[in-house]
Parts: C-alpha cells; sequence; structure tokens
C-alpha cells in the first residue's frame, strides 16, 4: 500500500517519519516547499510538490496542512 502525506509541516513530517520508522518504504511526501522535501528524499521516501501527484499515485491519504491552507 502507497501511503501520501500531504504537508510536511511539524505534523506532516511527524506522521512521515513515524511511517518511515516502521519500515514502510512506499511513501511519498508532498509539499510546496522543496527545502521541507529535502529530508524526506535523503532517506529514499518520494517527494513532490505536487499533491494531485501524490493523491493519484496513493492508495491511503494523510491530509496534514493547515485550514487556510486547503
Amino acid at each position: 500500500m502507497k501511503v501520501a502525506v500531504i504537508g510536511a509541516g511539524v505534523m506532516g513530517g511527524a506522521i512521515a517519519d513515524g511511517v518511515l520508522q516502521t519500515g514502510q518504504t512506499n511513501l511519498i511526501v508532498s509539499n510546496p516547499s522543496p527545502e521541507k522535501l529535502s529530508r524526506f528524499a535523503a532517506v529514499g521516501a518520494q517527494t513532490t510538490t505536487n499533491n494531485r501527484e501524490a493523491v493519484a499515485e496513493s492508495d491511503f491519504i494523510v491530509l496534514a496542512v493547515k485550514p487556510d491552507s486547503a
């Protein structure tokens, strides 16, 4: 199962870290800021700045964005 985390801030980043700690490697993290994505790319997660791409490729989606960003 492929998991997408939309948002790589504090909450989304913590969720993505937790998913990676379980050994799950089928993860895509999406965020508009490439700087926030670099640490996930460094450990082998797929990253993108395109939320639609992340959602289209995933079976399970976690929305971790501020309400005014949605």
